[in-house]
């Protein structure tokens, strides 16, 4: 993986969350495959997850 950001804080930041991401998908395939969202179910989620982890500093 290569992270980018405009600090080596926020890069980091992405990394580490796409690391949780991976590692929590690859447990759920170890119990069957996992369902995945459909392109309307993904919109609305990114809409609620907006800011998410924004850190104002």
């Amino acid at each position: 993986m290569i992270a980018v950001g405009p600090s080596l804080a926020r890069a980091l930041w992405l990394a580490v969350e796409v690391e949780t991401l991976a590692r929590q998908y690859h447990g759920c395939l170890q119990i069957g495959t996992p369902s995945l969202l459909s392109k309307s179910e993904i919109g609305r989620v990114r809409q609620k997850m907006a800011g998410y982890g924004h850190a104002d500093s």
